[in-house]
């Protein structure tokens, strides 16, 4: 168990024990004494434990292939009649609960939200700008128009709304039907936008491995394609920052029978972190594992420099294992789990698993 650091974090700890839904309310009612005419409520320390599951937030994007009611607001019903008015309210209410029930990226639900949702925030497209407009738009036009089509006949600054609705689905799904966001070519352009290693690179091959290329061009994965982004684009900038070290990066792509593993390969370099920084609890390591928490899977193997020692060490900063504690200051990750390996590794090695769509 983790030090207890002060009242709170015990309290939290007790609440997401093991003790009977009988014991916990017991304790809640001594507590509440004990606090009375303090400023601390028990309200505050609400907390929901997580446990890092890709595949479960798989099975909740999927929905918006295959749901008979959750699909209609991606997909273009045609001579389908869909009352959207009955759909939104549903809507609306399952996912006030979903997010807390569920293993899903708290960015990612937040997105989702604001796409059907009335919320006061936009939703953001996969490179991060606002999609100006969503379903909550889109839901008063039905109410005028409930025997019209919302995605041909709708239109905002002179654009039909699936256009909109098509920038919302390549924030969630790795699609092969617009050739511009195929994953091959979407990580390409990535690479060679924000590794700064182009003047060592002859050939597109010493950089990217042509599994890129022939697995990406038909890659189809149900993920949060922002995150995924936002995640690779710190790793690089670690990358970067050691090219004075070594100017050899290789990325390549695997595929097994239900997932999709990317390397990221920095030969020659080396990781300088300290025994606080390598549980991934702050800075920018944990920023990285936050942006991947239910998204992906993360492992790094790496020749690790510290207090003038090397070391080769496997860090497995998300798996099965990883916990997270939900509360109102956000989300708190369990340590990553160090394991020192036997033989030298030669430099950095990131490794991001994604699943495959159901079925796929």
């Amino acid at each position: 168990m983790d030090k207890i650091k002060n009242r709170e974090h015990f309290i939290n700890a007790i609440m997401n024990s093991s003790l009977s839904s009988e014991e916990k309310k017991d304790f809640s009612e001594l507590v509440a004494r004990d606090l009375k005419g303090s400023e601390m409520k028990l309200s505050k320390m609400a907390t929901k434990r997580k446990v890092h599951s890709p595949k479960d937030m798989v099975g909740f994007l999927y929905k918006f292939s295959r749901d008979d009611f959750f699909k209609w607001f991606t997909h273009d019903p045609e001579q389908t009649s869909i009352n959207y008015v009955v759909n939104y309210a549903k809507a609306e209410a399952y996912l006030q609960e979903a997010g807390f029930n569920r293993s899903i990226n708290s960015q990612t639900f937040a997105n989702i939200k604001n796409f059907i949702c009335k919320t006061p925030c936009q939703p953001l497209n996969a490179y991060g700008e606002k999609i100006p407009f969503s379903w909550r738009d889109a839901i008063l036009w039905v109410g005028n128009n409930p025997e019209g089509n919302p995605f041909c006949d709708c239109l905002f600054e002179g654009k039909p709304f699936k256009d909109y609705v098509a920038a919302f689905k390549n924030t969630i799904e790795f699609r092969t039907d617009d050739e511009r966001m195929r994953f091959g070519l979407r990580l390409t352009d990535f690479l060679y936008n924000h590794c700064d290693l182009s003047h060592e690179i002859t050939d597109r091959l010493d950089f990217i491995d042509a599994s890129v290329d022939l697995i990406g061009c038909s890659l189809r994965a149900f993920i949060d394609v922002r995150m995924f982004f936002c995640a690779l684009r710190q790793i690089v900038k670690w990358i970067n920052e050691k090219k004075a070290i070594s100017r050899l990066a290789f990325v390549s792509l695997e595929a097994s029978t239900d997932s999709y593993t990317l390397k990221v390969y920095h030969k020659g370099s080396y990781l300088d972190i300290d025994n606080k920084k390598i549980k991934g609890q702050d800075g920018d390591f944990e920023k990285v594992r936050k942006f991947l928490f239910c998204v992906a899977d993360w492992r790094i193997e790496a020749d690790r420099r510290h207090d003038g020692k090397s070391s080769p060490v496997q860090i497995d900063c998300l798996n099965s294992e990883t916990v997270g504690i939900v509360d109102n200051e956000g989300l708190h990750l369990s340590e990553n789990k160090v394991t020192p390996l036997t033989e030298e590794v030669g430099g950095v090695k990131h490794f991001i698993k994604f699943y495959k769509n159901f079925g796929e």
